[in-house]
């Protein structure tokens, strides 16, 4: 699976390391932390340094996102994943570009299921705002 989109030290990011990887529609995303800071710099609004490091102490971390879905099927899905059972993780909520919807829950131990969707569809190479797609990593290096 090739690695899509990145968010870490070299993105601005000084709280955590993530990396999207693809396989056609399905995007899996690996989180790691950094440190115990709250700083900006996340590009994952729902990330918590605590229950993160929890999880590489105790196993290792697997969140998984499906692509796309529109506004509305997200809500859905969510409140339906809810209905029957689901601990959640994050109610739906709107990133700060302002075209992002993300919701989470809780699949099975350590396992979140991160929804993402997107208004416009050519945004969501980059899987959440603050990501860097490995097209845009590659040219970056190239110029300086």
């Amino acid at each position: 699976m090739p690695t899509v989109a990145k968010s870490d030290h070299s993105t601005g990011n000084l709280v955590h390391a993530s990396y999207v990887l693809r396989s056609g529609d399905l995007r899996f995303l690996f989180t790691a932390p950094y440190t115990q800071s709250s700083s900006p710099t996340a590009s994952i609004p729902t990330f918590n340094y605590e229950s993160h490091s929890s999880f590489m102490s105790n196993s290792w971390v697997l969140e998984f996102a499906l692509l796309p879905l529109r506004w509305t099927m997200l809500k859905s899905a969510y409140a339906t994943s809810v209905a029957a059972g689901a601990r959640p993780s994050s109610p739906p909520i709107l990133l700060e570009d302002g075209h992002t919807l993300l919701a989470e829950v809780h699949l099975f131990g350590d396992v979140v299921l991160r929804l993402v969707s997107h208004a416009h569809t050519s945004i969501c190479n980059n899987f959440l705002p603050k990501f860097y797609s490995s097209t845009w990593i590659r040219n970056r290096i190239r110029v300086q």
